[in-house]
């Protein structure tokens, strides 16, 4: 199969060298996988992660945000929880498990590690930037961040995008993070 006829598949948030959209077996080697990641000390290891999956797949070091400029990166202990936003101190008593992974967040895995500048850039910037694939099914786990991200590649869904697949909390997760409720009435997501 060419790369025109591929499906490109985008994903914000590339950290474990994943995308959320199935992918059945028979046709795992007519994606294209394109994986954003924020974190630089992640960067290295999403590749090997998708080591044994058919598909190609390119990985772009970027905060995607909605603007370019700066941001303060907040990384913890547990990574999965790194966000430009800070954690909400009304998780500090809470437990999850979820798919096996332990979230602990009165403890250690929510421990602040550090705060890293970076610079976030436009998902629209980007494209018109460095030509890619254009994507039919984006997903955007961010921590936070999804609806930022979202205003920030208007021009992207409004020529590509089929469908998309997105993280969203119906409570505070992160100190001034939208919501579902209010992203929905906001834009019409």
């Amino acid at each position: 199969m060419t790369a025109h006829s591929k499906i490109a598949l985008h994903h914000v948030g590339g950290r474990w060298g994943n995308h959320p959209f199935p992918r059945p077996p028979t046709f795992a080697g007519d994606f294209i996988e394109v994986l954003y990641e924020a974190d630089t000390d992640a960067i290295a290891a999403i590749p090997g992660a998708g080591k044994d999956r058919p598909s190609e797949l390119i990985v772009i070091p970027a905060c995607l945000a909605d603007r370019d400029g700066d941001g303060l990166l907040h990384i913890y202990v547990n990574p999965g929880l790194t966000s430009l936003s800070e954690l909400s101190r009304v998780l500090e008593h809470c437990y999850q498990n979820t798919f096996g992974v332990d979230f602990d967040f009165g403890n250690d895995g929510a421990r602040l590690v550090q705060k890293r500048k970076v610079a976030t850039r436009r998902l629209d910037g980007l494209i018109a930037a460095q030509p890619m694939p254009a994507s039919r099914f984006p997903g955007s786990r961010v921590q936070s961040g999804e609806y930022e991200v979202l205003l920030g590649a208007c021009d992207a869904l409004d020529r590509n995008v089929c469908g998309l697949i997105v993280e969203v909390e119906f409570g505070e997760m992160y100190v001034g993070q939208r919501r579902f409720q209010e992203s929905a009435r906001r834009r019409g997501f």
